[in-house]
């Protein structure tokens, strides 16, 4: 038995599957936080109003992905890893681009720590 990197086991996707359930939750909560503690929101909304958008689209995809899933397995097996990984990659691919953009505004130390944290 070798050492395989990088790859994709069925039991590595299991619990991928479990853990981002929780994910899918929590980042929908912590947007909110980021966003509606310290006013950014009304503050910022040009850059708030897309940012949420995808935040919660993903959040939305994600969820009604694992619900289908778990409906029909067998059905879209053959696609569901790609898609899967697919969308843990633009979550953090989002959030990413977030942060930038909040570590980069002068005067919002507050979001930024928030951010942070997040």
């Amino acid at each position: 038995m070798g050492f395989n990197r990088y790859r994709l086991t069925p039991r590595v996707i299991a619990d991928l599957k479990k853990r981002s359930f929780i994910g899918i939750v929590s980042y929908g909560v912590l947007i909110c936080i980021v966003l509606f503690t310290d006013n950014y929101y009304t503050r910022y909304p040009e850059f708030s109003n897309p940012f949420l958008c995808f935040v919660f689209g993903i959040c939305i995809f994600r969820g009604l992905h694992l619900v289908v899933l778990r409906w029909q397995p067998s059905k879209f097996e053959r696609t569901s890893i790609p898609v899967f990984t697919s969308s843990i990659a633009l979550t953090a691919l989002i959030w990413g681009v977030g942060l930038a953009r909040f570590m980069t505004q002068t005067g919002e130390a507050d979001t930024k720590l928030l951010m942070m944290v997040c």
